[in-house]
């Protein structure tokens, strides 16, 4: 049922890595030409025009290592479209690793823990005094919930009483039956 659990084939990692080395490098050309056709005093758009008009004109050529010293050597475009494509590389590949984008739902089903809670703990949680509806906050057709946590905690500590009770009312209970069946033999 958990198909998280499932393995990926390893053509599948190293066609991820390879593409996300290639796309580090495009990126990376794309700083770089950002930066050669650079006006300083232009806004940032333009001079991402400037550098696609270079790279279209063939004034840039592309280049591993071109990219690489001008990674390096400059603090400029390159280095920060190179951060940034090994950053979105590496959510790539963690989404590619721990992501599958499957969610688990049940449609038309009940599925919360309202389905499964009897009526006293319906009745711990809400105020159940006959002045009391107004200060609940509906939460399924069912179940309320009451605002005042001073109730709330009323409503446990009866609970608990109550549980108490029970128990120890059971326990005398199971006594007197071991007491009448030792009587007996």
């Amino acid at each position: 049922m958990n198909d998280k659990d499932e393995k990926k084939p390893l053509w599948m990692w190293i066609a991820l890595i390879v593409l996300s080395i290639i796309g580090v490098n495009i990126v990376s050309f794309f700083g770089y030409a950002m930066e050669t056709a650079a006006d300083e005093n232009a806004a940032p758009v333009i001079n991402l025009m400037n550098g696609i008009m270079a790279i279209s004109k063939g004034e840039v050529k592309f280049s591993l290592f071109t990219n690489i010293g001008a990674f390096f050597e400059n603090n400029g475009a390159t280095r920060k479209a190179t951060i940034l494509g090994c950053m979105a590389a590496v959510i790539g590949l963690m989404y590619f690793k721990y992501g599958n984008g499957k969610r688990y739902h049940k449609k038309g089903i009940e599925h919360g823990s309202a389905k499964w809670g009897d009526q006293k703990e319906k009745d711990m949680i809400a105020d159940t005094t006959p002045d009391g509806f107004y200060n609940n906050v509906i939460v399924a057709s069912d179940v309320f919930l009451v605002l005042d946590r001073k109730q709330r905690d009323k409503n446990e500590e009866k609970q608990k009483r109550g549980n108490a009770i029970n128990k120890s009312s059971k326990e005398n209970e199971s006594k007197g039956q071991e007491d009448k069946a030792h009587a007996e033999s």
